[in-house]
């Protein structure tokens, strides 16, 4: 509406020539101006918010750029709506999957202060530790020479005899194939946490990347087992509606 009345100034003004309560003196209109070139930069960042394949780290470069043009912008206007974006900002990271998101994101990690970055780590730690426990199948699973009640249920099914020193003997031999499976599983736990611990320190230090795609980025760098971790947070929907709801509950003055 600003920037349409602006162009209609030379209406305007004839218009006030004639009549002295459509009158606008310069300094108004300089005002006006103002206003206007203060809300350029939210206007044109809010469209670019609003982009199909926007992801949490890519939000987080325009909530930050358009905060450092609204400060040097210099007026009234520009600083009152910095000073809300400076509020609502900590609702925003109120969300563990958006902070963990961000992390993930090499091109823009670096835009999270240490404590924030800190806890981003930890999130997307315990979200790789959940998600290895649900993609990893069962250890006993193609064992067959260890799979309890196999050989040993064959061995009493065939023995006809069914004397308590048969039964004693099975027994025996099943509990030690359930501690041998225990074992192995124990150990293939430990396994799998040491080199989830190697890989999440490789993340931990991984450069800063100029990639144009997140997952680009994600699929070069990061190591195969923390992979689809990194790339189901990435996915994280930045939705338009979530945008305008921002925006709009930014309270000026």
């Amino acid at each position: 509406m600003l920037t349409r009345l602006l162009e209609l100034r030379p209406v305007v003004e004839d218009l006030g020539a004639a009549n002295p309560q459509l009158h606008l003196s310069n300094d108004k209109w300089q005002q006006l101006q103002s206003l206007a070139d203060a809300l350029v930069e939210p206007t044109a960042t809010t469209a670019r918010l609003q982009a199909a394949e926007l992801t949490p780290g890519l939000f987080l470069k325009e909530w930050k750029l358009l905060k450092r043009k609204l400060e040097a912008n210099g007026t009234r206007l520009a600083a009152a709506i910095a000073a809300a974006m400076d509020r609502r900002q900590g609702r925003l990271f109120e969300c563990d999957l958006f902070l963990g998101a961000v992390y993930v994101d090499l091109r823009y990690r670096l835009l999270l202060d240490e404590a924030d970055l800190n806890y981003a780590e930890r999130v997307f730690n315990r979200i790789v530790e959940r998600e290895s426990q649900i993609r990893c199948p069962e250890t006993s699973h193609g064992e067959g020479s260890g799979e309890p009640g196999s050989q040993q249920t064959a061995r009493a099914a065939n023995d006809g005899t069914g004397n308590n020193a048969s039964s004693t003997s099975s027994e025996d031999e099943l509990e030690q194939a359930l501690d041998r499976l225990q074992q192995r599983r124990r150990l293939t736990d430990a396994e799998l946490t040491s080199t989830l611990r190697e890989d999440l320190e490789k993340v931990r230090h991984l450069p800063r990347v100029k990639s144009k795609d997140a997952f680009e980025a994600i699929c070069s760098s990061f190591p195969s087992q923390v992979r689809n971790a990194a790339c189901a947070l990435t996915a994280l929907p930045v939705t338009q509606v979530s945008v305008e709801r921002l925006f709009s509950a930014l309270k000026f003055g």
